[in-house]
């Protein structure tokens, strides 16, 4: 069970880190390098199989982007991924799926969300169904993102009215 667009969505993207991983599975996320080898083979089904990279990856080495790209985060305390993520969008404009997978938390998700990010895989000590919750806590941000969400372009008035 993963999280796309904010609903639960049957079975969960698996990270496939080295050629002794096995390949089964309907959602998989292949290594950047394996998955544009097998694109150029045109043997890739774009919906259900993407690439993955690290939050420390270079942008400018991506030689191009998959539907499906998914970023790996190995601690959740590490922000370059949200980072990578908004310049993914803003930068390449992206409009494929872009995955949080790793050591992701109910407490990210609105944050990852606000950075671009739109399915998550939630860390496996953590409730899916529950982590849905956190996407509705906060109506509020004061930085402007694109995202849908309402913008506080003044949040504090000083003096009286």
């Amino acid at each position: 069970m993963h999280i796309k667009n904010r609903q639960l969505t049957e079975g969960t993207w698996k990270l496939i880190q080295d050629s002794e991983d096995s390949r089964d599975g309907s959602y998989l996320l292949l290594p950047l390098s394996e998955w544009i080898d097998a694109y150029g083979e045109g043997s890739l089904a774009p919906s259900n199989v993407g690439a993955w990279i690290d939050v420390n990856f270079e942008l400018m080495d991506l030689p191009t982007i998959p539907n499906v790209l998914g970023i790996h985060f190995e601690q959740f305390t590490d922000g370059r991924g949200y980072s990578l993520a908004r310049l993914v969008r803003e930068r390449f404009e992206f409009q494929g799926d872009l995955i949080a997978i790793g050591d992701i938390l109910r407490d990210q998700l609105r944050d990852l969300e606000r950075c671009g990010f739109n399915v998550f895989v939630m860390r496996p000590d953590q409730d899916v169904s529950e982590s849905l919750k956190a996407f509705d806590e906060f109506d509020v941000s004061y930085q402007k993102v694109s995202s849908a969400y309402k913008i506080v372009s003044n949040p504090i008035k000083i003096g009286a009215d």
